[in-house]
């Protein structure tokens, strides 16, 4: 019974038009855009992969991601370098948390292959160490997603304005 209700609701609330925040159509994104390209030139090769994920859920958040003839501008993406520092317990000589540093390169082109935006960009996010060296691992691409989704943002926010 709770979930019928819950079920009416809903489409109550949506059937009169009503929208909420951040869910509109264009969610704020002017362009459609086409991945062309990604290039990884760090160190580790499944940062390509992650890069790609982020990117495509970002883009498709904004309702912004589209096919190649469809799209308003085509991106190509390059990273060219992620590194990670860590600060040391010096009571202890250990590690407890890492930066992880991500520079982006994020080339723009119109429908006629014209350079429209060329920018590499720069963010660092920081992630827990402990004894785990899988939740280590979690804990350091979880760093790395936020930081291209941070990364991925600046360039909305600038490319847009």
């Amino acid at each position: 019974m709770k979930q019928l209700t819950l079920l009416v609701a809903i489409l109550l609330i949506f059937g009169c038009g009503y929208k909420i925040a951040g869910l509109s159509s264009t969610g704020g994104m002017n362009y459609k855009y086409h991945i062309a390209s990604i290039a990884n030139n760090a160190d580790e090769a499944n940062y390509r992969s992650m890069l790609d994920r982020q990117a495509t859920m970002f883009f498709t958040r904004y309702n912004s991601l589209a096919r190649k003839k469809k799209a308003d501008y085509k991106l190509h993406f390059r990273l060219d370098s992620v590194t990670t520092s860590a600060s040391i317990n010096s009571r202890t000589n250990q590690a407890v948390r890492s930066d992880l540093s991500a520079r982006l390169h994020i080339l723009v082109l119109d429908n006629n292959s014209n350079n429209v935006f060329d920018k590499t960009f720069s963010r660092t996010n920081s992630f827990t160490i402990g004894s785990n060296i899988s939740e280590n691992r979690r804990n350091r691409d979880e760093a790395f997603r936020k930081t291209i989704n941070d990364i991925l943002l600046d360039f909305k926010n600038e490319f847009e304005k």
